[in-house]
Parts: structure tokens; C-alpha cells; sequence
């Protein structure tokens, strides 16, 4: 169907799985409900065409698709969200257009599960401000905080001197502020001990344990390059205890706990004395964990009680194999 003129044609529900619609004209065609998965459309002429209700899953978008459609970047990127494939992208689109539809720009991009919070955001100030104290000189910024679909995020950083981004780069993903230090970082994870407390750098730590990829892109001879990316990696009891710190105080936690099945038992099992609350958080999941107790109703309390915290507690309740029902919030209101 190479160069098929379809124009102003009726094919609602039609079924045109990998159909090869390459330059085809369908010009206000009328595809309302029809399945495109897997469709072959480049350069294909879709302006002013119905695709309401539209299967689009693996169909395959080109620059010259965008082109003769006169299509915005919006709509580029509603296909996308839909499933839809860009030939070539970036590489062989304009770079303006490319930057709008990238999750990410020039710079150093934090791609991660889950939105962020405000305090996410303050952590990472935090970071890039300890750096700016130790580093003078630099121009290192915070360019971008962005929402994804699928409740998920990205923050970017710009700075004129690469090594700025590498080295940010490094001490983020090596968490610093956690292990021993040494050489480049030591007076870094120093300075943000300093200037912090516990309750934010196990902020910056749950932060990066809901990460889920840092790039690091250049502009070269006018196309956007990446020059690496690198995934992360969570524990899970780890990231557990961190998003129960992060969640509530530490007299609260208690309070959530004792109200869990078997609550006095878990209590009973916390450290104390002089046990931080790191070390009680760790606890608590480790009896959790043992007694059996870490099920899809210890997430959902979990969710309820913080209601607006919900798409961290999912994404910590995955990294436990369990997923929860999208209604949580309803049902507990």
C-alpha cells in the first residue's frame, strides 16, 4: 500500500496491523477506533486524519511523517505515549523538535520512577549548593524539573564544564553521603553532613533508590548525543526502611506499627537505647520481612496512611513483587 491515496477515506475499525501505509495520503481519513499496531507510517500524510480510539502500539512514526503531517511536537508525543515508534529518533530529527520530545536535554538527566516531592527537590539543592561552596567557579544549575506520564520524573542539570556533571554524577550515583568517602568526594559527603541532617540525606537516598537511569548528553556538531547512561540499582529492605523514614517521624512510626497486625510484637522487637532511627527503620522491615507480614495489606495501610506519598509506596511495594490497586486512595478515604 506504498503511496495509497486515502484521503478523506472510511476506515473506522479498520483492521490495518502492519499494514505498510509508508507515504500513504491520508488526509482527514476517518480511522476512529482502528488498529495501527505494528503499521508501517513513515513519511506517510496523516494531517487533519481521525485516530480516536486508535490501536497505535508499535506503529512506526519518521521525520518525514512529522513533516508532510505538519504535525507539533504535542502530537508527536501523544503517539508516543500510545506506543508508537520514532525511526531514528533523535538522531535524524530536528534538534528542536528532538528536545521537546526527548525525557531529556544537554546535560546531566536523573530519570526516576516516581514524581517528586518537594523535599526531593530541596535534597538535591542540597547537593548541587555543597558542590557550588566547594567549587566556585562553577556554573553548575538545576535547569529542569519535569513530570513524565505514568506518575513518573526527571531532573536535569546544566553546567558549561562537563567535569561539573561527571563529578555530580558520580557522587550521586555512588551515594557519597552514605559510604566512605574518598578523593574527589571525601570533602562533599563532608560538607553535606555538615550542612544536613539525618532526615534529608535519607531524603537524597530514597530519592535514589527510586531512580531509574542517569544520563549524561552533549550537543555534537548539532545533534544531542549521549555520551552514557547508567541504571540504577535498589535494594529493597533498604529502600524500604528509607521510605518508612521518610514517611514519619520516628514516635509516628511506632504509632503506624503498633497498629499493624501483631503490632506489639514488632514493637517489641525494636532496638533501644541508643539505636538510631536508621536502626529501628531497619529493624521494623527486617521483622516485617521474617514474620511474613510484608503482603499487599502492610503497602496499602502503608498507602493510606499517606495518602499523598501513594506512588512511592507503590513503587516500593513492586520492589517487593506486589502490586497495588490503583483505587488505593478511594477506597481509604
Amino acid at each position: 500500500m506504498q503511496m495509497t491515496f486515502l484521503q478523506e477515506a472510511n476506515l473506522r475499525e479498520a483492521y490495518l496491523r502492519r499494514t505498510h501505509l509508508q507515504h500513504a495520503f491520508l488526509i482527514r481519513a476517518d480511522l476512529y477506533k482502528a488498529n495501527l499496531h505494528g503499521a508501517y507510517l513513515q513519511g506517510a500524510n496523516l494531517q487533519g486524519a481521525n485516530f480516536q480510539g486508535a490501536t497505535r502500539t508499535d506503529c512506526l512514526l519518521s521525520v518525514g511523517t512529522h513533516q508532510s503531517s505538519d504535525w507539533p511536537p504535542p502530537r508527536l508525543l501523544e503517539w508516543r505515549d500510545q506506543g508508537a515508534h520514532l525511526v531514528n529518533f533523535p538522531h535524524a530529527w530536528p534538534l528542536e523538535v528532538a528536545q521537546l520530545l526527548q525525557d531529556t536535554r544537554e546535560g546531566l538527566t536523573l530519570h526516576f520512577h516516581t514524581r517528586l516531592t518537594p523535599i526531593d527537590r530541596i535534597a538535591v539543592e542540597m547537593v548541587v549548593g555543597t558542590y557550588l561552596e566547594a567549587t566556585p567557579h562553577s556554573d553548575c544549575r538545576i535547569a529542569e524539573f519535569r513530570e513524565l506520564p505514568n506518575d513518573r520524573a526527571l531532573l536535569r542539570l546544566e553546567s558549561s564544564n562537563l567535569a561539573d556533571l561527571e563529578t555530580i554524577a558520580d557522587a550521586l550515583h555512588t551515594r557519597a553521603w552514605e559510604n566512605a568517602p574518598s578523593g574527589t568526594h571525601l570533602q562533599l559527603a563532608r560538607d553535606l553532613h555538615a550542612l544536613s541532617g539525618p532526615r534529608l540525606l535519607n531524603q537524597l537516598s530514597w530519592l535514589m533508590d527510586r531512580g531509574d537511569r542517569t544520563e549524561l548528553h552533549t550537543l555534537e556538531d548539532g545533534k544531542l548525543v549521549c555520551k552514557w547512561s547508567k541504571p540504577h540499582t535498589t535494594a529493597k529492605a533498604p529502600a524500604l526502611a528509607r521510605l518508612l523514614r521518610s514517611l514519619f517521624k520516628h514516635d509516628a512510626l511506632e504509632r503506624h506499627l503498633a497498629h499493624e497486625p501483631d503490632g506489639q510484637e514488632i514493637l517489641d522487637h525494636l532496638p533501644g537505647g541508643n539505636a538510631t532511627y536508621a536502626d529501628v527503620a531497619a529493624a521494623a522491615v527486617d521483622h516485617l520481612q521474617r514474620t511474613g507480614l510484608l503482603g499487599q495489606s502492610f503497602f496499602i495501610r502503608l498507602g493510606r496512611a499517606r495518602p499523598r506519598r501513594q506512588g512511592e509506596v507503590a513503587f516500593a511495594a513492586r520492589l517487593w513483587g506486589i502490586e497495588l490497586p490503583p483505587t488505593l486512595v478511594l477506597d481509604g478515604e
